[in-house]
Order: structure tokens, then C-alpha cells, then sequence
């Protein structure tokens, strides 16, 4: 918890923006236990916990559960898919941060420098369903509608969720819903409540082990992840991510022992001038 608040501390002394706020929470993949969690600057002022009631979107960091949809789906993730900007599928019109063109790449490679076009050209082939169906089946418990800008995380989410989602892909593909109680004694030290860690089994081993594959290129060479590589060697992976006007700015990644999510924002939704670092 500590080392939570001051990861967030030594945020805000880089930024301009006076009222931005973190939230971050972190998570035991084996069993969904909340390691640590941080609401906002000060519970003192403001007891709106941003980590558990703030709804906002994921950006860019809710396209893990499209490609996850897409190995489910039997996709290599070193199929090509092409990802030149802009994109009209239909009525979107559709771009990749500013309006960069990066031509025809794999899905991996797609995901590590975060292709709108390439994703979005992804779901619609999918199916937006797919994509719903495997984020509500890995944790996301906020309601979301099957239309193709789903995979740019056009719908609001919770710091919490997204944190419990990455973390099915972190132990292998079972989900655990996230708890911050493990058990409870009564007065006489008696046990009357031992919470249920057994979870559920909601992506395959392989699917969950490939996703997780390709979400190391996100803190690799050329990724838009770098500055969250673990500078120990750690095996980590990842996603960023920013919603439209720069209102929101996310990382969400993982290791083996622990999924974290991390939310920068104002709680009065503006444009912000940074991101996270």
C-alpha cells in the first residue's frame, strides 16, 4: 500500500494539471485479493473512491479483450491485418493517434504500437459479441454494448474491473472476482467466514498464454508501454491507453504475482495537457 501511494506521488509532482487524480488498485491473480488501492489524493476531502465508483473509458487498454477474442477464435496473432489510417467501416470513420499510418502488420504487433484502425477493422470481422462476451466472462461487470467501437473502450469501466479482467490473463485464464476480505474471526478467534478463491475457469491455458505473448510487445522496443518495463528483468505485459480529448489516461499490466491498473484523470471529466509516466 505504500509503495501504491508513493508510485502516485511521484506522479503529480511532473504534471501541470492541478486537479488530476490517480487511481490504482493492485490484485493477486491466484485468488483476487486486493493488495493495495488507492481512491485519490485525499480520502479526507473527497470520499469518492475513483478506484471502485469512477466509470470511465478504457481507451485503447479494453483492445486486450479483442485480441483475446481473437486467439479464442483461432487467430494466429501473427496474422496480418492491416492498419492504415484513416478507416471508414460504415458510418465510423475511424483513425489511429495522429493519424499515423502503420500498414500492414500482425495483430501482435498491431496491438504494441495501439492501431485503431487495425483493431477496429479486427472487431468488426470478430464480431463486437465476441469481444463483450470474453471481457464480461474475464471480469468486466459494467454494461457494454455489442457495437465496433467497443474495442477502443468507448464504454465506461472501473479502475477495479480492469485490473480483475487483466489479471484472468495473468494466472492462465481463470477469473477471480477481486475481494479485499479473506476471512473473518470472531471474538473468540473463530472462523465464520473463509472467502471462496477458487474462481473460474474462463479462457483456455493456451488462449490465456498467447494473450499474454502478445501483450509483452506493448513494454518492449517500440511498444507504447516502455516506461512500465520492469527494469529486474520481471516477465510483465500490458496495455495503455487514452480516451478521446485526452479525458482519460491508463495503464493496465501484469506479472506473474500481480495485476494493477492505473487511472489518471480529473474527477470533473476535461481534457487533460498529460498522461501517465
Amino acid at each position: 500500500q505504500e509503495d501504491a501511494e508513493a508510485a502516485c506521488e511521484s506522479q503529480y509532482s511532473q504534471w501541470y494539471d492541478t486537479d488530476a487524480e490517480i487511481a490504482l488498485v493492485s490484485i493477486d491473480p491466484d485468488n483476487g485479493y486486493i493488495k493495495a488501492m488507492v481512491g485519490g489524493k485525499d480520502y479526507r476531502t473527497d470520499q469518492f473512491n475513483l478506484v471502485t465508483q469512477a466509470s470511465r473509458q478504457a481507451g485503447s487498454s479494453f483492445k486486450a479483450f479483442t485480441l483475446a477474442a481473437a486467439i479464442e477464435d483461432g487467430i494466429n496473432p501473427a496474422t496480418m491485418i492491416d492498419c492504415t489510417s484513416p478507416a471508414q467501416l460504415g458510418n465510423w470513420k475511424v483513425e489511429n493517434i495522429d493519424n499515423n499510418n502503420y500498414g500492414i502488420r500482425s495483430i501482435q504487433s498491431a496491438f504494441a504500437v495501439s492501431s485503431n484502425t487495425g483493431f477496429a477493422r479486427l472487431c468488426e470481422w470478430l464480431g463486437a459479441d465476441k469481444v463483450v462476451d470474453v471481457a464480461k466472462r474475464m471480469g468486466i461487470t459494467s454494461d457494454l454494448y455489442a457495437v465496433p467501437s467497443i474495442t477502443l473502450g468507448s464504454y465506461g469501466v472501473t479502475t477495479l474491473e480492469m485490473a480483475d479482467a487483466y489479471a484472468t490473463i495473468a494466472n492462465g485464464g481463470t477469473h477471480h472476482d477481486a475481494r479485499c476480505i479473506s476471512d473473518i474471526q470472531d471474538s473468540s478467534g473463530n472462523t465464520i467466514y473463509t472467502a471462496d478463491t477458487t474462481g473460474n475457469k474462463v479462457l483456455s491455458t493456451e488462449v490465456a498464454m498467447a494473450a499474454e505473448k502478445s501483450m509483452e510487445s506493448v513494454l518492449k522496443s517500440g511498444g507504447t508501454g516502455t516506461a512500465a518495463k520492469p527494469s529486474n528483468g520481471q516477465v510483465a505485459a500490458g496495455k495503455t491507453g487514452t480516451s478521446e480529448e485526452y479525458r482519460d489516461s491508463w495503464f493496465v499490466g501484469f506479472t506473474p504475482q500481480y495485476s494493477v491498473a492505473c487511472w489518471m484523470g480529473a474527477r470533473e471529466e476535461r481534457s487533460m495537457s498529460a498522461g501517465l509516466e
